[in-house]
Formats: structure tokens, C-alpha cells, sequence
């Protein structure tokens, strides 16, 4: 019984922390794109400010304006923001999980 309770939880663990990888993965990949939206905003406003053209520097301050107001975030049917504290409640998450199935797991039926 011992050893089908310990490929049990060995099994377990394998399967949250493929989980919780593919999770992270997605999760820094979104952080990128926040990243690249902030480095793009920076880069209008360096530009904006060394242009004389005034059609070019009205569209480009059209443009920093839409960046700044549209807050870029993926969030499944608006019920949580997918980001990097996500992945610090996952990685709590499976830690409690996994301390709790080695606590109890080697209990006897009694």
C-alpha cells in the first residue's frame, strides 16, 4: 500500500508542476507583451518630443494618448487578471497542496 501511495503522490506532483509550468509560460509571455507596450509608449513620447511637424506630432500624440487609456490585460471572462502574482498564488497554492497530501497521505484506514 505504501508504495502505491508514494507513486500516488509522486504522480500528483508531476502533473501540478507540469501545470503550473505551462501556467508560467503563458504568464511571462503576457508580461512581455505589458513590457513591450511600456517600452512602445516610452519610445512615442521620446520621439513626439523631438518632432516639429505638427500633423506628425498631433497623430503621435493620438497615439501615446490610446496607449495610455488602453490598459493592456488578459483576463479570462473578467473574473481575474492573468499576470506574474497569479503565478506567485499558484506556486502558494501547490506548496499547500502538496504539504498537505505528504501530511496526511501516509495516514492508515482505520
Amino acid at each position: 500500500m505504501t508504495i502505491f501511495l508514494s507513486y500516488t503522490i509522486v504522480v500528483y506532483s508531476i502533473w501540478c508542476i507540469s501545470c503550473i509550468s505551462f501556467i508560467a509560460y503563458y504568464i511571462e509571455k503576457f508580461h512581455q507583451t505589458h513590457c513591450e507596450m511600456q517600452r512602445t509608449q516610452n519610445l512615442i513620447i521620446s520621439v513626439k518630443s523631438k518632432e516639429n511637424e505638427t500633423e506628425v506630432e498631433h497623430e503621435l500624440e493620438l497615439f501615446s494618448r490610446i496607449l495610455i487609456l488602453s490598459n493592456v490585460s488578459y483576463s479570462p471572462l473578467g473574473m481575474f487578471t492573468i499576470d506574474r502574482p497569479l503565478m506567485v498564488k499558484l506556486f502558494g497554492g501547490l506548496t499547500t497542496y502538496l504539504v498537505i497530501i505528504l501530511q496526511y497521505g501516509d495516514q492508515k484506514e482505520h
